[in-house]
């Protein structure tokens, strides 16, 4: 019925496999290019800075209180972060190999046809997003490719199928729940063939297949245990719009979409929550008619007992992301759980099962498999177009701009010596009431995320505000309190005036009102272009030298997009959910003497 899906055996044979080698070094050539152009953001950065400075132990036992996620990716990535491997180097060597091991058994190895094989390992989530990006999603997605080439043997050879779904478990919280939706899957199966077998549940303790399962429940226990928040796991202060039933709601209906055609317009940037976003009901709707066509694809291509490999694992993933946590570039694992569903729904005999069933109940069965057929191809090239053009756009966006600002903002610092000076980075502030002053209860000294990026290039920590100065390179995200920012504060302001400012530090804060910003003068623009599939999100903020210092470093004023005032957390989620931009700045407008308090 569907011979486009049905793999040739004589084309396997290695010499007809040209084209798979010509694509596979293509790729290897494709991939070194854009790693080349790529500048780290944040989440790589904080991983790496991680696994290079953190122990073993506290890698294990505490980091992922903070983290949310266990330990193995920073385990991989301490092989060369502790070993002295340049930043860049070591990151991009491991994201390289995976890639190329993910691209190899795809190629290769993956059960569809030549073409499907041939350019899967190029669409969106699989080459940039989950591969230039260098983050664990790349590691799980190889681990789900593995994980499909061998579920075929999962009641004969348990073990090799658990082991796969525990390392997913110790990887990531997504990975976690895709392994979970998983395992059910597998122990319905079971409790299936026992059913229909009339073979008795008390024997269910001595197959094969019940300890394994029984460790993997287990371990996924203890991960849990490893990464629930403590209490003082600081988090940004958001104020949720979405109610948990309204985020269910978008995640069952847009996601499926999002990871193959569509893009929600309520996704500003990476970091951009669901809790918080401003929802557009009419493309909620639309996006509905569309999860249900993609839906019924998947259930006419599926064999029945297939199906809920896909379903289970999805609205465990939708019920996470709404009621814990969901940032969009997280979509793109509902993209490695369709990979795995058409993995195993290709090796299985019965596929298709539903498709036919339904065009033999139809009047004319031949002409309904064909119009199925013509359907089903046009969606998949639909699909793989879609992710193809998000692939070629972000990676031409990646070329023409500065992704992050960590590789240039160095090697300003370390050409022009500031990195010798007393250097200050910004602190997270909560948003005050118009006419009240900023004090120590609303702002957290111990957490900011401008050094993380910088200190990557750095073998040490230069920035006295970040740590105390402590030879700490990445972000604790440990909520400060009153105690802490006093007593922080007092420790930086017998520093003296600081000679370097990372962003608009809140100067007069520091310094007892005896600078302010108009102490010292932008000479470097630190660049962030966020890009996700062929959006990019741009943004500034500056490196600030001191007025008295510009002519003996040789430096001078830059021009800015600075509006004189800080445009905090909150004010940007305000924004973020419709609310008007002239609203938001209003009391800034007024503060600085541009607006009346009538205005």
């Amino acid at each position: 019925m569907m011979r486009i899906f049905t793999r040739n055996q004589a084309a396997d044979k290695p010499q007809n496999r040209v084209a798979e080698i010509l694509v596979f070094l293509l790729f290897i050539a494709a991939y070194v290019v854009m790693s080349i152009f790529h500048e780290p953001w944040f989440d790589e950065a904080q991983a790496w800075q991680i696994a290079k400075y953190v122990s073993f132990k506290d890698i294990l036992l505490t980091v992922g209180h903070y983290e949310g996620h266990p330990f193995l990716w920073y385990y991989l990535l301490a092989i060369p972060a502790k070993c002295g491997v340049p930043f860049e180097l070591g990151l991009k060597l491991i994201g390289g190999l995976i890639s190329a091991a993910t691209a190899y058994l795809i190629i290769f190895k993956a059960p569809f046809p030549k073409i499907v094989r041939l350019i899967t390992p190029f669409t969106y989530f699989f080459f940039y997003q989950y591969g230039i990006i260098v983050r664990p999603y790349g590691l799980m997605l190889l681990l789900f490719v593995i994980t499909a080439l061998v579920f075929h043997k999962k009641d004969e050879h348990p073990w090799p199928v658990v082991i796969l779904l525990m390392l997913q478990c110790l990887l990531n919280a997504y990975g976690m729940v895709l392994s979970g939706g998983i395992a059910i899957c597998w122990v319905i199966d079971i409790l299936k063939e026992y059913i229909t077998s009339s073979r008795r549940f008390k024997e269910v303790f001595k197959d094969r297949r019940f300890l394994p399962l029984v460790i993997l429940l287990l371990v996924a226990l203890c991960i849990l245990g490893t990464i629930y928040p403590y209490p003082d796991t600081y988090t940004p202060t958001l104020e949720a719009t979405n109610s948990p039933l309204k985020c269910l709601i978008v995640a069952l209906v847009t996601f499926l979409g999002d990871s193959l055609i569509t893009t929600s317009p309520f996704f500003v940037t990476d970091v951009t929550l669901l809790q918080a976003v401003d929802i557009s009901s009419g493309f909620v709707i639309a996006c509905g008619y569309l999860s249900l066509l993609l839906l019924f694809a998947i259930i006419c291509a599926s064999s029945k007992r297939n199906i809920k490999y896909f379903v289970i694992p999805y609205v465990l993933f939708a019920v996470f992301s709404a009621f814990v946590y969901f940032s969009i570039h997280h979509i793109g694992a509902l993209s490695v759980l369709l990979f795995f569903w058409f993995s195993i729904t290709m090796q299985d005999d019965d596929r298709f099962e539903v498709g036919k069933a339904l065009c033999q109940k139809m009047k004319d069965s031949e002409k309904s498999t064909k119009a199925f057929r013509i359907i089903g191809v046009g969606m998949l090239c639909v699909c793989f177009l879609m992710s193809l053009y998000w692939s070629v756009g972000s990676c031409v966006q990646d070329v023409r701009y500065e992704y992050s600002y960590g590789r240039e903002t160095s090697k300003f610092l370390k050409e022009t010596g500031l990195d010798q000076l007393k250097v200050a980075a910004v602190w997270s502030e909560d948003a005050v009431e118009e006419g009240d002053e900023r004090s120590v209860d609303n702002i957290n000294t111990r957490f900011t995320g401008f050094p993380t990026l910088i200190l990557a290039y750095y073998d040490h920590n230069f920035i006295y505000t970040f740590h105390n100065g402590e030879d700490l390179g990445y972000t604790t995200y440990v909520r400060g309190n009153p105690e802490n920012n006093a007593a922080d504060l007092a420790a930086w302001r017998e520093q003296g005036i600081p000679d370097v400012l990372i962003s608009r530090v809140n100067i007069e804060f520091l310094t007892n009102d005896e600078k302010s910003i108009s102490d010292y003068t932008p000479v470097f623009a630190l660049k962030m272009n966020h890009i996700f599939k062929v959006k990019i999100v741009n943004s500034e903020y500056y490196i600030y030298l001191r007025n008295d210092l510009l002519e003996e470093y040789g430096l001078s004023e830059i021009e800015t997009i600075d509006m004189g005032f800080i445009f905090t957390a909150e004010m940007r989620e305000r924004y973020e959910n419709g609310e008007p931009l002239e609203d938001i700045l209003a009391p800034e407008f007024r503060r600085m003497g541009l607006l009346d308090d009538e205005d």
